[in-house]
């Protein structure tokens, strides 16, 4: 089983054709919160802060949105031990002030965060390690129901369509012309998040996702039942 269409075709010639490919998922069960649009914009990001995330990139875009817009906040969810420079970039960009830094949250505290957001974030860099993922923040993105932002990277694409707003890898100008995007037009791009939910309901629970998973065991169960049962019917006697 592997996530994306790089990984299918990197284990292909190892494995054989026979590969599975189930995407990230999330449990809908958990993402029943109606979002709140806070009155103050507020740009949300949740993750692993590794160097394929784009911190750096996605800090310095911020920082060129609030030049037009100054009453911003940033909610940063995850691991901030994982990104030593975080605390130096964001006394560079001057958003010390705005941003709240929770450190590691206990799973079910991650759908309340989310719809605090005015938007959400995704935006990795161009390396193979982020071509060949898929992240799971894009698809609690979709579930939280919350404007996205995304990286043009790996199979996000082909699954979520133009319901995400999509930007080049490492293109820090684009990022903010999305939150500009997003800020005045916040009616039409709520509009693209329920759209981009019904996907998710449609293909990206964990539900489908478990029956898939279920369905490939049985088959491969059977697989092997019939190799026993043609070896002993072949076997000496």
């Amino acid at each position: 089983v592997v996530i994306s269409s790089k990984l299918e075709e990197f284990y292909a010639p190892f494995f054989g054709i026979n590969l599975t490919r189930i995407a990230a998922f999330a449990d809908a069960n958990r993402f029943i919160l109606t979002p709140s649009f806070p009155a103050i914009f507020t740009i949300g990001y949740i993750g692993s802060f590794g160097l394929k995330d784009g911190i750096h990139t996605m800090l310095k875009a911020i920082s060129a949105f609030r030049v037009y817009y100054p009453e911003i906040r940033i909610i940063l969810i995850g691991n901030l031990a994982a990104y030593p420079a975080l605390s130096k970039q964001l006394e560079l960009y001057n958003l010390v002030n705005i941003a709240i830094l929770t450190g590691p949250v206990e799973e079910d505290a991650v759908p309340k965060l989310l719809s605090q957001c005015s938007v959400l974030v995704c935006n990795r860099n161009n390396s193979n390690y982020a071509a060949c993922g898929f992240p799971s923040k894009l698809v609690e993105y979709a579930a939280a129901r919350i404007p996205v932002i995304a990286s043009d990277t790996g199979d996000a694409r082909s699954i979520f369509g133009e319901t995400l707003n999509w930007i080049k890898p490492d293109h820090p100008e684009e990022l903010t012309a999305a939150l500009m995007s997003i800020y005045k037009n916040p009616d039409y791009h709520r509009e693209l998040a329920l759209k981009s939910y019904e996907i998710f309901s449609e293909k990206l629970t964990a539900d489908k996702a478990s029956k898939k998973l279920v369905e490939l065991f049985r088959e491969e169960n059977q697989k092997q039942f019939l190799i026993i049962e043609y070896q002993h019917f072949d076997a000496e006697p």
